[in-house]
Parts: structure tokens; sequence; C-alpha cells
């Protein structure tokens, strides 16, 4: 039984892919249990629910371990663990999808951007009550004022599975 540790610690943008790749890869090297350690101030929440699709689809035996914050974008990834745990001091942040405008928009140009921030949104709110113990009122209100919670508020809405620190066998962890 081989266990393979994979490490992302970084912004949720174009580069995660390499999430999915490396996953992918371990899975086909015969590994029979994947810890991935995720740290991330968070990014682009479209890409983040696409990540977490990929590794749903994927089935593997997938541990993903917090073990400083998991914020924004990159909670969607976190919840496509099969087994989720948080370090002690881990801290996860909700809030409803953003977006970053530059340049001249007109009138159905924000219309469609508004529409894609809606659809983010309740992608969110549908993958959080389902993978948490957390009532669709709790989880509107995280969405849109904004929520940080601790490991132990994680454990008891249901986020995570377990409390543990983070400590993998020496030079077994493998950045990607």
């Amino acid at each position: 039984m081989e266990i393979r540790y994979l490490g992302y610690f970084g912004d949720i943008d174009a580069s995660c892919n390499w999430i999915l790749r490396h996953l992918r890869d371990a899975a086909a090297d015969g590994a029979s249990e994947i810890v991935l350690a995720l740290c991330s101030p968070g990014g682009n929440t479209n890409l983040g629910l696409a990540i977490h699709y990929g590794i749903v689809a994927m089935g593997l035996s997938l541990t993903v371990h917090n073990v400083a914050n998991v914020d924004s974008a990159a909670v969607p990834i976190f919840l496509g663990g099969t087994k989720r745990l948080a370090s002690p001091h881990a801290t996860f942040l909700i809030h409803g999808p953003k977006m970053e405008l530059n340049g001249n928009y007109g009138r159905d140009a924000m219309l469609e951007k508004a529409s894609i921030l809606r659809r983010d949104e309740q992608a969110l709110l549908t993958l959080l009550t389902n993978r948490s113990h957390a009532t669709k009122r709790q989880i509107d209100a995280w969405l849109r004022s904004g929520r940080m919670l601790t490991a132990k508020e994680a454990l008891a809405y249901g986020l995570i599975h377990e409390i543990a620190p983070f400590a993998p066998p020496a030079g077994s962890l493998k950045i990607i």
C-alpha cells in the first residue's frame, strides 16, 4: 500500500491544473492513497469548482489536508477529498465569488458578468450544502458576508472529518 504525498501552496489560477495531472499520475503509478496538503489564499472561483469536479470524477481515495489556510476558491478543491483533515491552527475563508473588472463595460457585458457570479454562487451553495452539515441559510449568509472558520468550527460544520497535524514521512512530500 503506497501512500503518495503531494503539496500545493499557491493561488487558484491556471497553474493549478497541475493538481489534476499530479493526482492522475500518482494513481497511474500505483498509489493506493493520495494525500494532498493544501494551503491557498484562493483565486479563480470557476477554476476551483472545475478542479473539484475533476477530482471527484477521478474517483480517487484522496485525503486533503488544510495545513494553514484554505481560502475562497481553494475551498471547492479541498471539498473534493474523500477524507478531509485540518491542522489544529488551520482556517477556512468562505465567501461569495468575486470578479475583478478592468476596462470599460457596457450594460450587456455587466449583466453577463453578474450572471457568471450568480452561477458560481449557486454552485458554491450546492457544493457546501452537500459537503457539510451547515444549513443552506448558514451557507448563504457566509457567501453574502464572508466567514472565517477555525479548524474546530470546520469540524463542527462537517467540512472536515478530523483535526490533526500534517506529518508526512520525511522526504515524502512532493510540492506541485
